[in-house]
């Protein structure tokens, strides 16, 4: 797949779209039944508790104002708080970050 070098920086795909896995030729592809009635089951009690409403709400408010820009993992990391951590705290961090990358 051809991608712009700098698509971590917001660059758009060279395809031109957003989202660089996003396939045009399965837009509305059928859906088997039994994975429709699987997606469309409602969740239990159907209800979400509060507390996780508000953040939701507050998350999609940062979404579409482009505060959080989905596909720019960067725009989720506020820098001032990050730079402002503790050596050992930063250090663990990249400890974690090395141990997934292995994973992958």
């Amino acid at each position: 797949m051809n991608t712009d070098a700098t698509q971590g920086q917001g660059a758009q795909p060279a395809s031109g779209g957003v989202n660089p896995l996003f396939d045009p030729s399965t837009d509305n592809q059928e859906i088997a039944q039994d994975a429709q009635a699987l997606l469309n089951k409602p969740q239990e009690g159907g209800k979400i508790p509060e507390a996780d409403r508000a953040f939701l709400d507050q998350i999609m408010k940062l979404v579409e104002d482009g505060t959080i820009n989905l596909y720019v993992p960067s725009s989720l990391l506020n820098t001032a708080v990050y730079d402002g951590l503790p050596q050992p705290v930063l250090r663990r961090y990249g400890e974690e970050m090395d141990r997934c990358q292995e994973v992958v």
